[in-house]
């Protein structure tokens, strides 16, 4: 097992996104079993879940430690596990019982490729390499792996949003709020907590992104293509999942994706110049990607 100590071979403080993301990647890698350990089949299952996705929570981590004024180094726990968990909810997600989705990241999706059993168990081998790296965060692993657990669990994280998904009928913004915006509310909050300067309006700024990004999945569910999305798309209204597309039509989106922008900049002045900086961040992202919709 490689140890949290090990990652800074693995990380730098160079700004550009694209470098951040591969750094993401390989210490995603570095943490995870060989593939030439037992039992090799999950292995390899685990690494192919983990590759590839836009990092969107991980670079969000990192953005708020740097702007919170400690280097990505220190923010490297959020961001693996804030990654592993969400590799682990993709891999669950796809799965038969739930989307049936045979592709994913424009590759074979973890049931397809190795059967649902050993996809059952890649999510759930994710899901604990999360917390083992979380909790071994130097000086805050006790309250980080709290944040997660509160991120993954019923109430308000993402195996509540899972659930949600099977209830006749959800309220779309508690179904966000769970499915999507949890894991990034720990990606900000937990970014500002290892940056020594933890403040629960980081929670909540965390959260008003993951609706935001959750409003543009939503948009690409119904307006995108597979190539660009990397998953099937049109699965929102073939299995009568909530969608605010659907819901509440393109005018209605737009309205409240300007809501939230309000929401995420009066936020952000109120945490000031590092506030802004992750905001400005996140809105330069956010415009690169809302191309493929158009």
């Amino acid at each position: 097992m490689a140890s949290i100590q090990t990652l800074d071979t693995f990380c730098t403080d160079e700004p550009p996104m694209e470098k951040d993301a591969e750094s993401v990647e390989r210490a995603l890698l570095a943490v995870l079993p060989s593939c030439d350990r037992e039992p090799r089949r999950l292995h390899r299952a685990m690494t192919d879940a983990v590759r590839g996705g836009k990092r969107q929570r991980a670079l969000l981590a990192l953005e708020v430690a740097t702007a919170c004024g400690a280097s990505s180094h220190a923010a490297m726990p959020v961001a693996i596990a804030v990654e592993l968990i969400h590799a682990a909810s993709l891999a669950h997600d796809d799965l038969p019982c739930f989307d049936d989705a045979a592709t994913r990241r424009g590759k074979p999706s973890s049931h397809a490729a190795y059967g649902v059993a050993t996809a059952v168990l890649v999510g759930d081998a994710l899901l604990a390499k999360a917390f083992e790296v979380a909790v071994s965060a130097p000086g805050y692993g006790a309250a980080l792996a709290m944040l997660l657990g509160q991120a993954v669990g019923t109430e308000r994280g993402i195996i509540g949003g899972q659930a949600l998904e099977l209830e006749p009928e959800a309220e779309l913004s508690r179904y966000h709020e769970a499915k999507t915006a949890a894991l990034y509310r720990f990606a900000a909050r937990g970014a500002s907590l290892v940056a020594g300067r933890d403040d629960p309006r980081w929670s909540e700024l965390g959260t008003k992104i993951g609706l935001l990004a959750q409003l543009a999945d939503d948009l690409l569910d119904v307006r995108g293509d597979e190539a660009s999305a990397g998953k099937p798309v049109g699965v929102d209204e073939s299995l009568g999942r909530p969608n605010a597309v659907l819901i509440l039509g393109l005018d209605g989106s737009r309205a409240r994706s300007t809501i939230l922008h309000d929401e995420i900049r009066q936020l952000a002045n109120s945490l000031g110049a590092p506030g802004r900086q992750v905001v400005a961040f996140v809105f330069a992202r956010a415009r690169r990607a809302l191309e493929v919709t158009r």
